[in-house]
């Protein structure tokens, strides 16, 4: 986890160098993310739909059909070679194609039977989108409240209001792509998505100019975020991150 999540980290800070600067190595970047990212990680696909959506709000140089298509392979391109060269790699080992699409659209990606009946997580929100997505963001915004500085800032910083596009970056892309997992049963635990969201407002932090007073509010919400971390339930669910879990605080 902690792979995709460094991953997620910098894939904001793209987003963040295109809409400041928008220039090639920016974009760059952003498609080595996307394919490091698929690599990494099964689900990289409910991450890297919604950041399509993003990417014309953060490059404003997207006047034309031209530059639209030139932004977009440059990001998708690296990411569908990865693919590409995955599937035709397991075709060559005697696994076709369909087979391997088929096993990554099973139940958690044809895990275990006995691993999916034990996901509370999917138990109570398998296959519903915005119940999923309420609680991811609900719990983003509990475990990880520096991101109420992002709206803060969203609603009387200048510069947020005139480049939102990181801003909104990290602030929505982890609890979207959790429910988007969700909904396709592809998400056993939501610890995941709280770790992509204190990765991408941490990033989002780096590329921010905070005030003094914010400042402040930052280190006192994080303090805030780490006991309410340790405490949530939702997150310690699975037997394993809740032995873990008593092997830390005991």
């Amino acid at each position: 986890m902690i792979f995709y999540t460094i991953v997620v980290g910098l894939l904001i800070l793209a987003i963040d160098r295109v809409e400041a600067i928008a220039d090639t190595r920016a974009l760059i970047l952003l498609g080595v993310g996307v394919a490091a990212m698929f690599v990494l990680w099964p689900n990289a696909i409910y991450w890297v739909a919604p950041t399509l959506i993003v990417l014309p709000l953060a490059f404003r140089e997207m006047n034309s059909i031209s530059a639209a298509v030139a932004l977009f392979t440059i990001a998708l391109l690296p990411g569908f070679i990865v693919v590409s060269s995955m599937i035709l790699s397991g075709a060559m080992f005697g696994r076709p194609p369909a087979e391997a699409i088929a096993v990554w659209n099973a139940i958690l990606h044809g895990a275990a039977p006995q691993e999916v009946l034990h996901s509370a997580w999917l138990a109570s929100f398998g296959g519903q989108f915005t119940a999923a997505f309420v609680a991811l963001a609900l719990m983003c915004a509990t475990i990880a409240p520096r991101s109420w500085l992002i709206i803060w800032r969203l609603g009387l910083n200048r510069r947020e209001q005139t480049q939102p596009a990181t801003a909104l970056a990290a602030l929505l892309l982890p609890p979207i792509s959790g429910a988007l997992a969700t909904y396709f049963w592809h998400l056993d635990a939501p610890i995941v998505v709280v770790a992509c969201s204190l990765a991408a407002v941490a990033s989002w932090t780096a590329t921010a100019s905070l005030r003094h007073g914010e400042r402040a509010a930052w280190v006192l919400l994080s303090l805030a975020g780490t006991s309410f971390g340790w405490a949530a339930p939702l997150l310690w669910q699975d037997s394993g991150l809740a032995h873990l879990r008593h092997i830390l605080l005991t």
